[in-house]
Order: C-alpha cells, then structure tokens, then sequence
C-alpha cells in the first residue's frame, strides 16, 4: 500500500480552513469534471509534481478543501482506501456528486493518454526538473523553445523501469530515436523552433520519472 504524502503546514492551514467553505461547495464526494485526465500533485501547488492522474467521471471523496493563493483546492484519495494515498488538486476540475460511482482503482488501469506541457525556466535558469506518473501506454510531451545553434540537454535522475523518450524537432521530423531513459542526451540543435521530449510509458504498470530539461 502507497503510504500517505506528508503534510506541510501550509497543506494543514488549509484542511483546516475547510471549514469555512460552503456545504454546496464542500460535499462528501467529488466528481472529476475534465476534458481527460486530472493531475493529482503532492502540495496544494500548480508547482508541485503529479503523483496521479485520475480520470474524467471518477467519483471521488472530498477530504477536504481550502484556499491557497487566491485558489481553492481539494484533497482526495487517489486509491480505493480513503487516506491511505492522497494528493491535492484544484476545485476548478471539480463538481459535487451525490455518492460512489466511478471508483478510484490503481488495479484497473485508465486507456492511455497523451500529454502536452510547455516547460517554462525559472529566472536565471537554463534548465528545469520536471516530476511525473504515467499510466501504461501513456506519454507526455514536453516542448522547449530553442534557437538554432543552443544545446538541448535531457537526462533522468530516477526513473521507472519501461520509460523511454524520444525528441521531436520543429518540423516534426525525430530528432533522437526512442531511447531508454538510462540514455542522456546533449547535442546542438541546428534547427530554431519548439522542440519536443516526449516521455512514453511502454510498460504494464504506472511509472514515474524526474527529468532534467535543458537549453543553453
């Protein structure tokens, strides 16, 4: 059994400024309102990893919810016991339901999706970390800005058995193969444009990574 994230104490302020949310605004149970998938993170944070993904007409718990930032957002369950593993995400995505339907089940795998996200650098960074989960058969698409000449760099520090990644150039042609994740890359672009590393899941069973995505 996954064992719960720890709280922070900003995560703890806001559980307990649920109580201060409307009972409409606060029911028992939730029910996922995307066009796809939900990022569940680990904090109450846009910024903080996706450690699940729950899928759209899952019918979930409310554990809890509050405001953060100008933004409300949920704690729920992202396994079939209530607590046992649980993440935030945001209230926008979410509508009340009267009870259990769709249930939450890791055992059952959702058919696979395909992500996009546009890395943005931190001041004064060349580079950025970025965390995920994928289900089997899943990838991610991670587009870069480049200028022709720059040096892409792509390594994972920690990642799953069954990832691998490719890089896409701006005219669509593969710039890199499929590769294991084992594999880095660096190498000069002569092209100026978005590129994209896709991460895929080729595996049977959920998988995570932490990538390092780089231009300079």
């Amino acid at each position: 059994m996954t064992r719960p994230p720890l709280l922070t104490a900003a995560a703890a302020l806001l559980i307990t400024a649920a109580g201060q949310v409307t009972a409409q605004e606060n029911p028992e149970y939730w029910r996922i309102n995307v066009h796809n998938t939900l990022n569940v993170r680990a904090e109450p944070s846009t910024y903080a990893p996706a450690i699940a993904q729950l899928q759209r007409g899952m019918v979930v718990r409310n554990l809890g919810c509050g405001e953060d930032m100008g933004r409300m957002w949920c704690r729920v369950p992202i396994a079939p016991e209530d607590g046992a593993s649980a993440g935030w995400v945001a209230m926008d995505f979410l509508v009340p339901a009267s009870g259990p339907g769709m249930t939450v089940d890791h055992g059952a795998n959702p058919e696979p999706t395909t992500q996009t996200m546009r890395v943005q650098f931190a001041s004064g960074m060349s580079g950025a970390q970025e965390r995920g989960r994928l289900s089997p058969g899943s990838s991610i698409r991670y587009v870069l800005g480049a200028g022709n000449g720059q040096t892409l760099e792509v390594s994972f520090n920690n990642a799953d058995s069954g990832l691998e990644y490719r890089i896409v150039m701006p005219n669509g042609h593969l710039l890199l193969d499929p590769v294991a994740t084992t594999l880095p890359y660096q190498g000069q672009l002569y092209m100026g444009g978005d590129h994209v590393v896709e991460v895929i899941n080729r595996s049977q069973h959920w998988a995570s990574y932490s990538a390092w995505l780089g231009i300079y």
